[in-house]
């Protein structure tokens, strides 16, 4: 299975290693014309951001943060609020938390299935710590569900 794997990104890698060569002797022009014959530019002198066209097809927005009732991250390691590491009140597990946060508020949970209310973290602190939207569930539930913290792993701590 990895030899397949390898050899697979062994070919794709020479596949870019070749168009990267040709790439350097074309013009600028011809460089870009696979991308203008793929989605044709009205005006190709303004840039999606002067038009104020999304860069991203339709299929692959999402919609703002308005729109959500909550947002939800994984947080693996060992969660230090002011020095000390973050356990939890029922079952004592120190790591592999999904943080959730409605509105201004955080929550975390643990692979258990217990859920506590984290007073010292806020919205904002969950804003400057979560990276990009990976995927949306249509509730809560279906989402703990996909990461694994319904209480089917209860007492696993998953290596970081």
């Amino acid at each position: 299975m990895f030899n397949r794997r390898r050899r697979r990104d062994e070919a794709i890698r020479r596949e870019f290693d070749q168009i990267a060569a040709n790439a350097r002797h074309l013009h600028l022009y011809e460089f870009t014309a696979p991308l203008r014959e793929a989605s044709p530019d009205p005006d190709p002198a303004k840039s999606p951001a002067e038009t104020g066209e999304d860069f991203l097809p339709t299929g692959m927005r999402v919609s703002g943060d308005q729109q959500f009732a909550g947002r939800m991250m994984r947080h693996p390691a060992p969660l230090l609020i002011d020095g000390t590491a973050r356990t939890c009140p029922q079952c004592g597990v120190d790591r592999d938390w999904l943080v959730l946060c409605i509105g201004p508020d955080i929550w975390l949970r643990c692979r258990s299935a217990h859920e506590t209310y984290e007073p010292a973290l806020s919205g904002t602190w969950y804003a400057g710590i979560s990276g990009t939207i990976q995927e949306v569930f249509t509730t809560k539930d279906a989402g703990i569900t996909k990461e694994g913290f319904d209480g089917t792993f209860s007492g696993i701590t998953f290596p970081t």
